[in-house]
């Protein structure tokens, strides 16, 4: 059993670990084990190594515990992990990928479809020769009878094929329809996912505009980091509901914000690390305050951002990182920053952030944040 580990330290992704017994060190380590070390104690404090063909973790009485998907475990317990676990200790979060899990598995696995296919073709095949076998028969049987009726009977033949024909194409049709129908997005399901959010400052005497992204029925809402710098007040839907800042992430200018509100919408959470490029995205947010406009476009590209100035205004600006940025070309314009981008599916697959421009207006140039680094960094809060 293989699995792949993603170990993040406030926040950021420091190692990906693909390993079957002995796994790469962090911090102080002992063979076939992972020790992750508390920089602040300056001791271990978590240990995870393979045990009877499965994998297990323990915490070492560290001072703030570790937990496994939310939840506490025990001090100098073994615990089972599996694919697809989410485990915190400390600023360092690991998160074990779901796709490394039974890699040992797939040849066997490929053999068995491979086999099925071959069986499927040899009965389809045999069902094949069958039934023309058959229909040759039939057709020498029915041009015998035609041939002895058809001074008799020619109209009444001639009409009821010509009915047979219309209603096959009249079916056709209908389902044809239908197929088209059902694999199409409905786009306006995704639009109550998206709220809109002002920034108040009372210094400036100004409002900043900008969109957000629901992403729990109880009110939490995901938007930029930027949106919401130095606000006094924080509104969602043109002052209808006030907003508390939960979470900011300023180097991946991330914001979690929460109103006292129950939402039905709530998107289906994608995964950012299987985008391909030239893969269809739709934006959806609130440029310049028309709620709910929706763009469409392509990923252009993936690419790592670091240290990047995104200016605020003329004097003040953040600067942000995000390792594998997805760059679209989708329009945003400014009120844009903290919407969605969706798959082809309707799956979440990234927040917006910001676009390269000269002139402030859209270049084609866009860039968002993947939903796989924001999950981590919001999941003790949210609940999926």
């Amino acid at each position: 059993m293989y699995m792949q580990i993603n170990i993040y330290y406030k926040q950021q992704l420091i190692g990906k670990f693909i390993k079957d017994t002995n796994f790469a060190k962090v911090g102080r380590a002992n063979d076939n084990n992972i020790i992750l070390q508390d920089t602040k104690l300056s001791r271990n404090h978590l240990v995870i190594l393979k045990q009877d063909n499965s994998y297990k973790i323990k915490d070492l009485s560290s001072t703030n515990g570790t937990y496994i998907n939310g939840k506490k475990i025990k001090p100098n317990v073994l615990y089972n992990v599996f694919p697809g676990d989410l485990i915190k200790a400390g600023d360092t979060t690991l998160i074990i990928e779901k796709e490394y899990a039974n890699k040992n598995n797939k040849t066997v696995i490929l053999i068995s479809v491979f086999s099925a296919i071959i069986v499927l073709f040899l009965i389809s095949f045999g069902i094949f020769y069958t039934t023309k076998q058959n229909n040759i028969s039939d057709k020498a049987s029915y041009e015998s009878i035609t041939d002895i009726s058809k001074d008799n009977n020619n109209f009444t033949e001639t009409s009821s094929t010509e009915t047979t024909k219309t209603s096959v194409e009249i079916t056709d049709t209908e389902n044809t329809t239908e197929t088209k129908n059902s694999t199409t997005l409905d786009i306006e399901s995704l639009l109550p996912t998206v709220v809109d959010i002002y920034s108040l400052y009372d210094s400036y005497n100004e409002e900043g505009l900008g969109s957000g992204t629901i992403v729990s029925d109880d009110g939490y809402i995901i938007t930029n980091y930027h949106v919401i710098k130095g606000a006094t007040r924080i509104t969602v839907d043109r002052y209808k509901l006030n907003a508390e800042i939960i979470f900011t992430n300023e180097t991946n200018d991330i914001a979690l914000i929460k109103v006292n509100s129950t939402y039905l919408n709530v998107p289906k959470f994608g995964n950012s690390s299987k985008l391909k490029i030239g893969e269809e995205v739709i934006a959806i947010g609130n440029p310049f305050g028309l709620s709910h406009t929706v763009t469409k476009g392509i990923i252009s590209a993936r690419r790592d951002i670091y240290n990047e100035k995104l200016y605020l205004n003329e004097k003040e600006y953040i600067t942000i990182s995000i390792p594998g940025a997805i760059q679209h070309d989708a329009a945003l314009n400014p009120g844009n920053s903290g919407g969605p981008l969706f798959n082809s599916s309707g799956e979440l697959i990234g927040i917006n952030n910001m676009g390269f421009s000269l002139d402030g207006a859209d270049s084609g140039l866009n860039i968002a944040i993947p939903i796989d680094i924001i999950i981590p960094q919001i999941s003790f809060y949210v609940n999926y």
